[in-house]
């Protein structure tokens, strides 16, 4: 094929490019479409305007084309929006690929940072373990032996400890649960609180029960009185029969109403309750405490029956028993082996035992060294039948008595051969001298104990001691005497030496007697003759005694001596007849059973004892 030339350029195209049929029937040929690029070809600066190409100077086009391609005009406006667009996604492109580099950087430096907390946390694990290791084993890698007692005395230290230290971690909870006497002391509470919450009172109960295994149980039921709902009374039944199936492991058993009185508005009888205690086999049991009063009402007035014993197995190794007279008449535990018992009555003296049940008391209970008798638990209208024989007991050491009818009766009726400490309180001893002048004028023998060391008197009532004071006779051999409270002050000058013509030792009260504590200030405001009084008696006995008697009073008794008297006081000083003691006669306001020189503690302390 042949090429034609322009003769402006000396530019040749072949003619096959652009010659020849470009336009058949109307459609545009591939020879067309590249002229009409080189035509409308851009240039690479955007800034120049369109130009077409050189090498196309001089052609000259066929009319079909220029009609097609419009003018001039029109193809370059239409160049420039389609490079405008062009450059747009250009721009838009380099802009995306610009944020991706930075997107890369920032990516490379998190890693970096990533790799530098990597290295830190396992360095911090590192020294965590290594701290581990070096500090927590001390108390993890314990001895058995030792870990169980921290957590022994933990859990009867602080309430609920054995559950909080099963909640430390899984070894703790692991050691916890592997030592069953850590469970075994269970105490629960009765309250409207309890009863909106039986189920979970009653799942913590079942708990312990099977956690404590085989191990002898130490269980405290506490009714809080001025809490109480009438639903608790079967809530509280269904769980003494749940205890009741677990008796053969009670050790220690306590039942009390906290306070100790008669719920208030309530049908209350507690003979339900201690229906539950009497077929029980207890072996193991040591000490046994129900203090359940019932409502008035429902009390019987007397109980001159014989007692009701409970437990059909026999607890052989039951020491420690503390009852309200009602629970006592309507359950009595076995006897045999006590040798601590606490009575008490909590029923406004609705329910007093006949004095024959005292002796019938004494006399079941050989092993009895420890004895507390509360206010009103025997009744004061004794007569005594011919038939009726002395109660002895042989190894009774300490009495604490607050019963009237006990207070004027034993002296009688009662032998107490190795009784070393007796306390009275709020006993009035008038009936009781007159009662003894009478035995004596009847030549009935008065009980003397002659290995008694201390008697106190607490809160006391009594008439003047003249030549014939039945209490001095009856406890002469005593060496310590303890006067607190009470009404003593017609007796103040005359208390420790008798109304007599001739004074020696066999006229005087308790001629053993070393020592005399008493307060002063709780017989009103002592006056000087009081002073002079109290240095005469002291004197006067270590004149005609061996051994001298010494005065015991609190600090606060000395220093107002002292200052309202000082010259008696000299003279007491110089004489050896003072001594300081510093003591609480009434440890307790509430309880009258709780007083000094009563050696044994509360039986709460006994309760918690391991």
């Amino acid at each position: 094929m042949s090429s034609k030339s322009t003769p402006s350029s000396g530019f040749q195209m072949p003619d096959s490019d652009l010659t020849g049929d470009c336009l058949s029937s109307g459609t545009v040929q591939p020879s067309f479409l590249r002229l009409s690029y080189l035509i409308l070809k851009p240039s690479q600066d955007s800034s120049v305007a369109w130009q077409p190409d050189r090498r196309l100077s001089g052609l000259r086009l066929p009319s079909d084309f220029i009609h097609l391609t419009g003018a001039k005009e029109m193809a370059a406006e239409r160049v420039n929006a389609s490079y405008d667009k062009l450059a747009a996604l250009l721009k838009r492109q380099e802009e995306q690929e610009d944020e991706r580099n930075i997107l890369l950087k920032k990516i490379e430096e998190l890693t970096i940072k990533v790799a530098s907390l990597n290295n830190s946390i396992a360095a911090t694990k590192l020294e965590y373990l290594r701290m581990h290791n070096a500090e927590i084993p001390v108390v993890l890698n314990l001895p058995p032996e030792i870990t169980h007692l921290i957590f022994f005395h933990a859990s009867r230290n602080e309430s609920l400890a054995e559950i909080k230290l099963s909640h430390i971690c899984h070894e703790w909870r692991r050691l916890a649960l592997g030592f069953p006497d850590m469970w075994s002391r269970i105490i629960l509470t009765f309250s409207d609180k309890t009863h909106r919450e039986q189920t979970s009172h009653r799942r913590r109960f079942l708990a312990y029960l099977e956690r404590s295994r085989s191990w002898p149980l130490v269980l405290r039921f506490e009714i809080y009185s001025l809490a109480w709902c009438n639903g608790l009374a079967p809530m509280l039944l269904n769980f003494m029969k749940i205890a009741g199936k677990h008796a053969l492991r009670w050790r220690r058993f306590s039942l009390e109403m906290i306070p100790p009185k008669p719920l208030f508005g309530v049908d209350w009888d507690n003979k339900d309750l201690l229906m539950v205690l009497h077929q029980l086999s207890t072996p193991v049991l040591e000490l046994f405490e129900v203090i359940l009063p019932s409502s008035p009402h429902l009390v019987p007035e007397r109980n001159n029956g014989n007692l009701r014993r409970s437990f059909g197995g026999f607890p052989s190794k039951l020491a420690l028993v503390r009852m309200d007279s009602l629970s006592f008449m309507r359950c009595t535990p076995p006897l045999d082996n006590i040798t601590t018992l606490r009575l008490e009555n909590r029923v406004d003296l609705r329910v007093q035992l006949a004095f024959r049940v005292f002796l019938e008391l004494v006399n079941s209970t050989p092993s009895l060294v420890n004895l507390m008798i509360g206010k009103g638990v025997f009744d004061s209208n004794f007569a005594a039948p011919s038939s009726m024989r002395k109660a002895s007991a042989k190894r009774l050491k300490n009495f604490l008595c607050v019963d009237q009818s006990v207070g004027e009766n034993m002296w009688l009726w009662v032998d107490a051969p190795v009784l070393e400490l007796l306390i009275f309180r709020e006993i009035w001893f008038d009936p009781f001298v007159e009662y003894m002048k009478a035995a004596v004028d009847n030549k009935t023998p008065i009980t003397h104990f002659p290995s008694l060391k201390t008697l106190a008197l607490m809160d006391c009532v009594f008439d003047t001691p003249d030549d014939d004071f039945p209490l001095a006779h009856a406890t002469r051999g005593m060496s310590h005497l303890y006067v607190y409270g009470g009404r003593l002050s017609v007796s103040r000058d005359r208390f420790l030496v008798p109304r007599v013509v001739e004074l020696n030792s066999t006229t005087l009260f308790w001629p053993n007697m070393q020592t005399f504590a008493c307060s002063l200030s709780e017989q009103g405001e002592p006056s000087e003759r009081d002073y002079e009084s109290y240095l005469q008696q002291v004197q006067s006995r270590s004149i005609l005694l061996p051994t001298p008697c010494r005065l015991q009073l609190s600090r606060a008794d000395a220093e107002r001596w002292a200052s309202a008297h000082p010259e008696s006081w000299e003279a007491l000083q110089s004489g050896g007849h003072f001594e300081e003691k510093s003591i609480d006669p009434r440890r307790s306001s509430e309880d009258v059973l709780e007083c000094t020189p009563w050696p044994l503690s509360n039986f709460r302390d006994f309760w918690d004892q391991s």
